[in-house]
This record gives structure tokens, C-alpha cells and sequence, in this order.
């Protein structure tokens, strides 16, 4: 999921499309997040067979605002909290540390949601 994720936003390109959908230019935003979801849930499935997809859902809506969010101030973020210069500061080394901190989690340990908005 970050590396489709990762394709879409990566650099100056990123920002392009962050600006585009701001500025309320027309997407198929729903419909590739829905084709997201698809994915990362049977990839879930394949990991712990009872997984609800709507804890999917809410995983993928976290991976998606936390990599855009790295492509549209990740710089000035980590510069601020001191990893500009540390190896743990470069981009892919956040994928793969948010990588696994979700592939530790088990939906017994997720809060329970009120239903899908």
C-alpha cells in the first residue's frame, strides 16, 4: 500500500496532486481508494483471518494522510522534530518503520469504531 501510495506522491508531483484536489479539480479518488482498501484487506485476511474491514479502512486512511502529509511538509516536520540528518530521517525509512508498527497490530488491540462514516 505505501509503495502504490508512495508512487502516486512522491516529491514535487505529490504536491501537484494535493494542490490539484484542493483546488477541487476532479479525481477518482473514491474509486482508487476503494481498489486500496480491496487489497490491504485480503492482505490482512491472509495475516490474521478475522480482521473487519472496516479497521482496514481506518489503517488505510492513516497510511494515506500520514504519507501525504510527508510529502506536503515531511521536510520541515522532520527538520523540527531533529531527524533531518539521522538515517531514521529519510523517507523510506519512515515507510518501513509505519510498516511494521501496522503489521504488529492485531485487530484485538484496535479500539472499536463507531461504524463507518
Amino acid at each position: 500500500m505505501a509503495k502504490v501510495l508512495d508512487t502516486a506522491y512522491q516529491g514535487d508531483e505529490g504536491r501537484a496532486a494535493v494542490w490539484l484536489h484542493l483546488s477541487g479539480a476532479e479525481s477518482s479518488l473514491k474509486d482508487n481508494m476503494d481498489k486500496i482498501v480491496d487489497l490491504s484487506h485480503q492482505l490482512r485476511k491472509n495475516i490474521e483471518p478475522t480482521v473487519e474491514r472496516e479497521n482496514t479502512s481506518r489503517i488505510v486512511l492513516l497510511v494515506t494522510l500520514a504519507l501525504v502529509g510527508e510529502v506536503v511538509s515531511g521536510e520541515a516536520i522532520k527538520a523540527a522534530l531533529g531527524f533531518e540528518k539521522s538515517p531514521d530521517g529519510s523517507r523510506a525509512q519512515f515507510r518501513r518503520w509505519l510498516a511494521q508498527l501496522l503489521l504488529q497490530l492485531s485487530d484485538s488491540e484496535l479500539p472499536k469504531g463507531s461504524g463507518k462514516p
